[in-house]
């Protein structure tokens, strides 16, 4: 039986990387969901290649889930990890432990974070889907507390 194979083309991802860095963007891939199928232990070299051959380097990597930032630790990645998915209160001690950062979307849970830590997180604020995030009007005050 023939399987379906796949090649990641690290001359076009490069060229990609080049011109959003050029931009003066922060590179934050986000290789959530076995990097969206492509298998993240097979992906992430092709990745790195090519940001190598970009002569960039990414800021941090996003993942959906704790358990994504956990296998990218045990793979050896050691910058930012960017949490995307809900988390709650209850996992902070393992984020800080594994130095992955959250997305918080709640004021008590901001509050929580920085009660706990001294490291910094991702705020979400809702741009007008109203599906996630901290209202625009109320994020001022979220801040100054």
């Amino acid at each position: 039986m023939n399987r379906p194979t796949l090649t990641i083309a690290i001359a076009p991802l490069a060229r990609n990387l080049t011109l959003l860095a050029a931009q003066g963007r922060s590179l934050l891939p986000v290789v959530k969901a076995d990097a969206y199928g492509l298998g993240i232990v097979a992906f992430l070299p092709a990745l790195f290649q090519a940001a190598q051959q970009a002569n960039q380097q990414f800021d941090a990597l996003c993942v959906a889930t704790i358990d994504e930032g956990f296998e990218l630790r045990d793979l050896g990645w050691d910058k930012d990890i960017l949490l995307l998915g809900p988390c709650r209160q209850n996992v902070f001690v393992d984020l800080n432990d594994q130095q992955i950062v959250p997305l918080l979307d709640d004021p008590g849970l901001i509050e929580h974070w920085c009660r706990l830590n001294k490291k910094h997180c991702a705020l979400m604020v809702d741009t007008g889907m109203a599906r996630r995030g901290l209202p625009v009007d109320n994020l001022a005050s979220v801040l100054s507390g």
